[in-house]
């Protein structure tokens, strides 16, 4: 070790003992003590151990033989110690000072945004001396501090930098690289509805996030939690939405982003469309399945359900693709049913999670920037495994025929990789970013993709007890299609049945509501006055009671119910009044 003493390096500083450019003890009731107690520690070789005792009356730090210092009950009181415990401390630390070798940090790689300062420990009985140079000149302001460098980068680039007393070396690779993100403004993201459930709007708070909050080229947002509420309809709020953003080459960046939120209107839109997304069924090979040019004004519903029948795996995705040279607002109902090897229950689960929001009108507002593409469904399906979904689009802004929703199928490695990673979530547009759209891309325009006008069904009855039993059929006269399609079992329909159950007599009449799975294995959802009631899946020519009445002589009750055909159920499924036997 050529041109380095083998002596620590004991200074005082403020009151504190600082051994080989590490902070071992501070002296709060005597300050001045800490020169006569670094005059003691200098003669010391290196590896020089300490111990604490009690000597007679007292508490010593002592090396060898030599009393190094008295511990007394008021510098212990001053420090919420006693005086053993604190001698204790303080000899571990001296003794660890001491053990240093004569140059020591705790890294040799240094990650620095551009700008930033950061502190580097550099310790050891030749640090203070220890020459500092970095390469490139300049490409570093190099400060010092005790047991520290600090450094701040003045530019993007590699960095060396390196520590050198005598024939002692440590060296550093600082990386300078831009932060992760640029200067953002709060976000500002919108909801419908009369009432927009948390989850929608902490949705549309992370799609926002991920569509324009403003980071370097490259960068990957990740979001770690989004506190919010629910947000009637007029009315505005914020999401505070805590997210990481890192990519290869940047800086990382942690923090909260706040979203500015907004119910813009408490109206349903009925859907003037039924896209039906089902042919073909039984998956093999990557095609598209669907297209279609969402019209400004004209609220669409599309249904999915598809089953992978192929020997490879494949990703069911729906995704709205903005061809135009303008942002484009587009507000979802997003019903995702997932993926299951059980057709009937991937269905179910469709209308489980859209039915609650469509009947407040609640959606989230996406905004899909000028030539990208967003994701609304991916479902990557191993052989058996079904995808279904059921979706209303509304686009409120953008150019005629400039936003196209496609559904199609595709390998997942011909994914994006942050797409293909939200197959994951059920709103994959919280998890993954716009992507451009490639240059050169041709426009596929499924012209035979089936189009339903009326996708709904009004129906009116009367039941009076002691008359006969009422059959109302869900799914048995089918809608038919632009091109005369008939849309058998009348899938992703809305029926609205409203009507009256009655008791003419002068008796008590016991009535009972009852669904039925008329055509084989199926569920049902349903809004009876307004309440969600969920039937079962059942078995073929089984029954599941919807409601009991006993009606009172002269009583009536009004009945208003609501449901869709499910995916993946089979129908026509019958509904049925009649007298408790």
């Amino acid at each position: 070790m050529a041109g380095l003493a083998s002596a620590a390096d004991v200074m005082p500083q403020d009151g504190w003992v600082v051994v080989n450019e590490v902070l071992t003890l501070r002296m709060r009731t005597r300050p001045e003590a800490a020169t006569a107690i670094a005059q003691r520690l200098r003669p010391l070789p290196d590896a020089s151990k300490f111990v604490a005792e009690k000597r007679e009356e007292a508490v010593v730090i002592s090396s060898g033989t030599s009393v190094i210092l008295t511990v007394t009950p008021e510098e212990a009181r001053a420090q919420n110690s006693d005086p053993m415990a604190l001698a204790q401390i303080w000899a571990r630390r001296l003794e660890d000072a001491f053990a240093l070798p004569p140059l020591k940090s705790n890294t040799h790689d240094v990650l620095l945004a551009i700008g930033q300062t950061t502190e580097i420990p550099l310790v050891g009985r030749g640090a203070r001396q220890a020459q500092l140079v970095a390469e490139p000149a300049g490409a570093l302001r190099i400060e010092r501090r005790t047991g520290m460098v600090r450094i701040t980068a003045s530019g993007k680039g590699n960095v060396n930098l390196t520590a050198k007393i005598g024939n002692e070396t440590w060296f550093w690779r600082v990386n300078a690289a831009p932060w992760a993100v640029k200067q953002n403004a709060p976000l500002q993201a919108q909801v419908t509805g009369t009432t927009a459930r948390a989850e929608v709007v902490a949705a549309a708070a992370a799609a926002a996030v991920q569509s324009r909050f403003a980071t370097e080229p490259g960068a990957m947002i990740r979001l770690r939690g989004i506190r919010t509420g629910p947000l009637s309809a007029g009315n505005s709020g914020r999401a505070l939405v805590d997210v990481l953003v890192h990519g290869v080459g940047l800086y990382p960046w942690t923090g909260t982003v706040e979203v500015r939120m907004q119910n813009i209107t408490a109206r349903r839109e009925t859907a003037e469309q039924l896209w039906y997304s089902n042919e073909p069924e039984n998956l093999r090979d990557p095609q598209t399945l669907y297209s279609h040019w969402l019209t400004t004004g004209r609220p669409a519903r599309l249904l999915t359900h598809q089953r992978n029948r192929g020997t490879a795996p494949l990703v069911s995705l729906v995704k709205l693709v903005n061809y135009g040279q303008t942002t484009a607002r587009v507000s979802l109902i997003a019903g995702d049913g997932g993926v299951d090897q059980n057709p009937t229950l991937a269905g179910y689960r469709a209308g489980e999670a859209f039915m609650p929001d469509w009947k407040e009108g609640a959606s989230l507002v996406l905004q899909i920037p000028p030539g990208s593409s967003v994701p609304v469904q991916v479902h990557e399906l191993e052989y058996g495994d079904t995808s279904s979904g059921l979706y209303v689009f509304h686009m409120l802004e953008g150019a005629p025929d400039s936003v196209m929703m496609v559904h199609e199928a595709v390998a997942p490695a011909s994914m994006p990789p942050k797409w293909r990673e939200a197959s994951r979530v059920e709103r994959p547009y919280t998890m993954a970013r716009p992507e451009t759209i490639p240059v050169g891309t041709i426009i596929i325009n499924r012209t035979n993709s089936p189009v339903f006008p009326e996708p709904k069904r009004v129906e009116t009855f009367d039941y009076e007890a002691g008359g006969r039993i009422t059959f109302l059929r869900l799914g048995q006269q089918a809608v038919t299609g632009n091109e005369g399609e008939a849309l058998l079992g009348n899938f992703g329909v809305v029926y609205e049945l409203n009507g009256t159950i009655k008791n003419p007599t002068d008796r008590v009449a016991p009535t009972e509501v009852v669904f039925e799975s008329s055509a084989g294995y199926t569920g049902a959802l349903v809004f009876v006055n307004g309440t969600l009631m969920k039937i079962p899946l059942l078995q073929p020519k089984t029954e599941h009671r919807m409601r009991l009445f006993n009606l009172q002589p002269g009583q009536s009750v009004r009945m208003n119910m609501v449901t869709i055909p499910l995916s993946g159920g089979s129908y026509p499924a019958t509904i049925t009044i009649r007298p408790v036997e």
